[in-house]
């Protein structure tokens, strides 16, 4: 589809007067029309919109414990860049770039193909460190924080992560205001 091709072509091919929300909601578009985007600037602006998503989960307020627990959550997630929550990626507007969105978008993929076909889901992994375990083992030495992962979980977390480089860079590179 040639419009999709002129949509993901380098970002010099971008509109100037095109930001970063407006471009990601186009292209989510162009992906797929079921991946929904959310976007929250605030620990209560995310609040209303995972209370939207799952009033069960977040929205019970049962006693001031759960309460506690669901705003220590919902607090630590608002000072995120962005998350993927049961299929939703939510970008947080003070912080999120073009890089973001395909972090995100690649959990969404993975956790796919993971459900949907487990055998070619584990052969990517393999593919991914081909060759790379010393920049994977270097990648992971600093990130701490994803220490208590699975080894899969931290191989798609460095699948994602180099993939968000990469495309952070395109666009740097390609001087575009969507950054």
């Amino acid at each position: 589809d040639e419009e999709f091709k002129a949509t993901i072509r380098p970002f010099k091919t971008v509109p100037t007067n095109l930001n970063t929300e407006n471009f990601i909601n186009m292209l989510n578009g162009k992906i797929s029309k079921s991946i929904k985007v959310k976007y929250f600037d605030n620990a209560d602006s995310l609040r209303a919109l995972l209370v939207e998503e799952d009033a069960d989960t977040w929205g019970k307020k049962n006693n001031a414990r759960n309460e506690k627990t669901l705003s220590s959550q919902i607090s630590k997630l608002s000072e995120n860049v962005a998350f993927t929550h049961n299929g939703i990626i939510y970008l947080n507007k003070n912080k999120f770039n073009i890089g973001s969105y395909f972090h995100e978008l690649g959990h969404i993929i993975m956790a796919m193909e993971k459900a949907n076909n487990p055998e070619y889901y584990t052969k990517f992994l393999n593919d991914i460190l081909n060759g790379r375990e010393g920049e994977f083992n270097n990648w992971l030495e600093n990130h701490k924080e994803y220490s208590n992962l699975t080894r899969s979980d931290q191989i798609e977390e460095f699948a994602v992560q180099t993939f968000e480089d990469y495309i952070n860079n395109r666009a740097e590179s390609a001087g575009s205001s969507i950054i």
